[in-house]
């Protein structure tokens, strides 16, 4: 590769998080190729990815505690720490609009990776993003739905699928558990999910339900789950490392989800061979995996308890067609191989930088 070429990350954290999983498993992936690749991290959350130890981490240093001037805090943190690093290129994966304003300030060639749904910002950040982004020299995607969003020229932009990693389960013995994974915040639906159990409980008398992760809402989940006198059936297990050791062994998985970047957990529980119930979630990241339907399981809308219920239930007493969409799922597992997906990035950095 000749001269020595240098990546600068900026990341919301290096601790728990699909998006912080996918961000260093690209960086890994550019220390492979022969790449110089460090990373600001906007949070000292405590390291929680496998991380290259030649990948020099940085985190942006906060001196006020109003929510406003520490905006400007990330501004001209981010800045500074680039214009010192001298990157040949910034890969900006997320979209932080006031860090990466400091991004553009600073004056070197960026790439934009949009990981989660523009569509559910503010409308103030909304505008600031779209105008980041045509700042940008290149902008990645997950979905063609968050690529729409921002209009920009597709020569300048890429769709890139998150890894799916082959896992084997074989050895977990099956139980007629109903799992979802995710953080316990209202924009996950679990309160969709612990709703729709409620309405076919009966029909399902040996099924229950396992929610794992942790988070803000976990107390009104809670709550539900008291006042519906489900706490013999439903469980908030709390935050597990690797999910797929302990989904692995359900009947079927439900993401219940308003909104989803991509959402790595459904691309696990479908490279395992799960049936799936899975929202319509913006911006279609769920309906592009399971190919509207086609794979996978089956797709319902967001909110709707009764819709949910009908499929979980057609799930568990149709077996035979279950375990066919199932299989199908298992497709994702040659469609996004790491292999294929490491490329694909390094492929984009090297004509980037070649040009």
């Amino acid at each position: 590769m000749g001269k020595e070429r240098r990546l600068l990350f900026l990341v919301a954290s290096l601790g728990v998080g699909g998006a912080q999983k996918i961000a260093a498993f690209v960086m890994n992936a550019c220390i492979r190729a022969g790449y110089k690749v460090s990373v600001i991290s906007l949070s000292e959350d405590e390291l929680n990815v496998e991380l290259d130890k030649k990948i020099e981490c940085t985190y942006v240093r906060y001196n006020h505690k109003n929510k406003y001037l520490r905006k400007i805090d990330e501004i001209m943190s981010v800045k500074n720490i680039i214009k010192n690093a001298k990157p040949d290129i910034v890969i900006v994966f997320g979209s932080y609009t006031f860090p990466s304003i400091g991004v553009v300030c600073a004056g070197v060639p960026a790439i934009g990776c949009e990981r989660g749904d523009p569509y559910t910002y503010s409308k103030f950040r909304q505008m600031l993003n779209k105008l980041i982004y045509k700042k940008y020299i290149f902008s990645v995607f997950q979905s063609e739905g968050a690529r729409d969003y921002y209009g920009l020229d597709y020569k300048k932009t890429a769709v890139i699928c998150n890894p799916c990693f082959d896992v084997d389960v074989s050895a977990l013995k099956k139980e007629k558990v109903i799992s979802a994974a995710g953080r316990l915040s209202i924009d996950k639906g679990f309160d969709t999910l612990i709703d729709a159990f409620n309405i076919i409980k009966d029909d399902i008398p040996d099924y229950k339900v396992v929610i794992y992760g942790d988070g803000p809402y976990r107390d009104e989940l809670r709550k539900k789950i008291d006042i519906m006198k489900l706490n013999d059936r439903v469980t908030l297990f709390g935050k597990v490392k690797k999910i797929p050791e302990y989904i692995g062994s359900s009947s079927l998985f439900v993401l219940s989800s308003w909104f989803e970047g991509l959402p790595n957990v459904l691309i696990e529980a479908m490279a395992l061979g799960l049936p799936i119930v899975s929202t319509d979630c913006s911006p279609g990241g769920a309906r592009f995996l399971m190919d509207n339907g086609n794979r996978g399981g089956i797709i319902v809308p967001i909110n709707d308890s009764s819709k949910m219920a009908e499929a979980i239930k057609y799930i568990i007493f149709h077996k035979e067609e279950a375990a066919i969409l199932a299989e199908k799922g298992k497709d994702l597992i040659s469609l996004y191989s790491p292999t294929k997906i490491e490329l694909q990035w390094i492929r984009l950095f090297n004509n980037i930088l070649n040009k």
